[in-house]
This record gives C-alpha cells, structure tokens and sequence, in this order.
C-alpha cells in the first residue's frame, strides 16, 4: 500500500489561499494572514495572459509571508506563449527567501528549463525545508536540470524531498542522488516512489547510505525497479549506517523470495516496508 508515506502528506492544504485577481493585491502588499497559497490550473482567459503570470510571480517573490507554495497543472509548454509565459512566473518566483515548502504538482516540465530559472530559489532561500514534485514527466534531461539546480545550493536547509511519480529513470536517478548525497546533508526523509530507480540508484543510496554525514531517517522505494541486486547493495550500505529508520521497498515486483531473505537475516534495525 503506497498510502504509508503519510509523513509526506499535505495537511495544511485547507489553509491554502488560491492566487486569482482578488488575492493577487493582497501577495503584492504582503499580506501577513496569507501563508499558504495555491497557484496553477491556468486556462486561456485573460488571467492567464503573460502579464498577469509575470505579476503572478514577481509579487510571490517579494513576499515574506507565504511559507507555502503549491504549483498545480501548469504547462511549461513547447509553443509560445505558454512557455514565455511559465518562465515568467519563474524569474520572479526565484527571487523569494521565505518559503520554507514548495510543491509542484501535475505539471508538465519538459526540458527541466524551469528548473534552471528556479536555481536561486533552491540555492539561496535558506528558509527551504521541504521541496515535493509529484506526478510530473521529468524525463532524462529535465532530471538532470533538476539535479544541476540542486547542485547549485551553497548552504542547503532541505530537510525532505518527495519526487513521486515523476517516471525518472534510474541512470538520472543515481546522478541525482549524488547531489543530494553531496550537496544536502540535512536531508532525513527522501520518497522516490512510483518512479524507475534500479542499480544505478540504488549504488548511488548506498553511497549516500555511507556517508558519515548522512542523516536520512527515512526513505521510500515503493513501487520502483529493485531487484535482488539492489538489496544486497542497500543492505551492504545499512550495515554502515545508524540513522535509517525506515526503508519502504513494497510494491517492486522484480525482488524475490532471495532477495526478501536477506533482508530478514540482516542485522539492520530498520524498519523494512513491504518484506515478504
């Protein structure tokens, strides 16, 4: 049952304001009730012109009071203008130092683009504690412009990363676990579920695993490409590991009876999710 990642799961989503020609005057003068805010659905209207995109995100970006952003449904498109028009709203969303949760949500990424737009925004805003791109098509190239902004922070507050269902594939899986392995030491709760992540990631979480510095608590594999290979090599990193306390591996169908032996007889103290 993929539902066990409550941790990640969006409580304060009934609190949230949605951006629209009424609350966009109330972000620009930074409005201090304001706190939550859900952005996106955009349709063809004339709200949805590039003008009111760039409002949109220049007065997210001065604002000091909005701790959490959800971006929902939104295209960063191959034709103009919709993909002027989300860059847009990038540059100015880049500029904010406040919000502490960003969700991205449903939306379609493509060349990753936006995510080089949003670097400073991952790289400068120390107040960033937890980052959540769910159901979004990152391919090769968008995972790998992902990973590239993350690289870029210089003094990184991410504390939990969920990356649901977005079909990353396993060889840019590895390579952006090794930026976060690098670059993100506060890290304690990292989802990956619903996604590609095979050896090449899962040599790239034993090394993260290892690492002195790790402080990951909990991680979720769910419904990936792990094998029986893959735990030998997770279960080799757990041995040097004291901080994992939850490991959720249900739901991957190439491990077998082997593969959940081994785990069984480990000396790891961690909770395994899905063993058989």
């Amino acid at each position: 049952d993929d539902s066990v990642n409550d941790d990640f799961s969006n409580d304060d989503d009934d609190a949230s304001v949605g951006l629209d020609e009424q609350t966009l005057p109330l972000i620009k003068c930074n409005d201090p009730t304001i706190t939550s805010l859900k952005v996106g659905g955009w349709d063809e209207d004339e709200f949805a012109s590039s003008v009111i995109w760039e409002k949109e995100g220049h007065c997210i970006g001065d604002n000091t009071n909005v701790k959490k952003l959800s971006i929902t449904g939104c295209y960063d498109g191959e034709e103009e203008p919709t993909r002027r028009n989300f860059d847009e709203f990038c540059k100015g969303l880049a500029r904010n130092r406040s919000i502490e949760h960003l969700e991205i949500d449903d939306c379609e990424l493509n060349d990753g683009s936006a995510f080089a737009i949003l670097s400073p925004l991952f790289g400068h805003n120390a107040n960033l504690h937890r980052l959540d791109i769910c159901s979004c098509t990152m391919n090769v190239e968008c995972t790998r412009m992902f990973a590239l902004a993350l690289e870029g922070c210089t003094n990184s507050s991410l504390e939990r990363i969920e990356l649901d269902c977005n079909e990353i594939e396993d060889g840019p899986a590895g390579e952006l676990i090794a930026v976060l392995n690098k670059h993100h030491p506060n890290l304690v709760k990292l989802s990956l579920l619903g996604n590609n992540v095979g050896r090449n990631g899962c040599v790239a979480l034993g090394n993260l695993l290892e690492n002195p510095m790790c402080k990951l608590k909990e991680l979720y594999l769910n419904r990936n490409s792990i094998d029986d290979e893959c735990i030998i090599l997770l279960e080799n990193a757990l041995a040097n590991n004291t901080t994992l306390e939850k490991l959720d591996l249900s739901n991957n169908k190439l491990i077998t009876a082997t593969g959940w032996q081994a785990l069984s007889t480990s000396d790891s103290k961690v909770k395994v999710v899905g063993a058989k």
